[in-house]
């Protein structure tokens, strides 16, 4: 893969934007580099000098050999993840206490609520009906199978509870959950959409984050996280998460909670 594509490709999994990563070469450049030239290095209209390529391995966070190495090929979602996460033995370790946060899945909806009515209406009536199947049982012979449908609808409706117990769960925490994303001392993995083209996952160091708020409209048991940095205006906005209230706390106080091992694990 061409220099070009990679610095593309690890540029918007740390999150910058061009002039932002611009920006910050700037620090440890003394020439100064403008997001046009970020630009043309993508585009392929010229290619960074040596000093220039030691530089972006250490902005970007990465390995200088794995922006050099024509064989790494940066599509492959394993290949990226193992160069964004070219750590020392020293961060790895910190990289394996960490926090998890479950990513929203979907919201309550008025089906949810139906589900649950429809079911146990329907459990009641096969009650009802092998009840008063049973009551006229001496009188017409029919009852007995009034009897026998009305007790077996309400026996397979009791071996299939734990649907709508699952949706009275679901219902209880606010939705449900599907993937989840990871916070440690080192690194913040945004989980986006991906497909077999394109990943949307960010992997951003933690020395690169300000701050984190709550996004808009978001509630107690899921919401969006507004994530601040450093050069950048715009902030990044996460997927939906579960109780983005903890994480937002986690971040705050995330050398004293990672390193109680009593407080490791995923969020409630």
């Amino acid at each position: 893969m061409q220099l070009s594509e990679k610095i593309r490709i690890i540029r918007k999994a740390r999150g910058y934007s061009q002039e932002g990563l611009g920006l910050n070469l700037s620090k440890v450049n003394e020439n100064g580099i403008s997001r046009q030239t970020v630009s043309d290095w993508e585009n392929g209209n010229c290619e960074p000098k040596l000093n220039n390529i030691r530089d972006l391995s250490k902005v970007l966070d990465v390995s200088f050999d794995a922006l050099l190495d024509e064989k790494i090929d940066l599509n492959d979602k394993t290949v990226l993840n193992s160069v964004l996460h070219n750590l020392s033995s020293e961060q790895k370790e910190k990289v394996n206490n960490s926090f998890r946060y479950r990513i929203y899945e979907y919201a309550v909806t008025a089906k949810d609520y139906i589900k649950v009515i429809v079911f146990f209406s329907i459990m009641l009536i096969g009650l009802v009906t092998g009840i008063v199947g049973l009551g006229l049982l001496g009188k017409v012979h029919a009852a007995g199978w009034i009897a026998y449908v009305g007790s077996l609808v309400a026996f397979m409706m009791l071996c299939m509870l734990s649907i709508p117990i699952s949706i009275i769960k679901r219902i209880r925490r606010g939705g449900g959950y599907s993937a989840f994303g990871t916070l440690s001392q080192t690194h913040f993995v945004i989980i986006g959409w991906s497909d077999a083209q394109f990943d949307r996952t960010i992997y951003v160091p933690v020395t690169q984050i300000e701050k984190m708020e709550l996004g808009n409209n978001s509630k107690k048991n899921h919401g969006t996280v507004l994530v601040y940095l450093k050069d950048r205006a715009k902030p990044i906005q996460t997927s939906e998460i579960i109780n983005p209230e903890k994480l937002i706390y986690v971040f705050n106080n995330l050398d004293s909670y990672l390193a109680n091992s009593n407080n490791q694990g995923e969020v409630k």
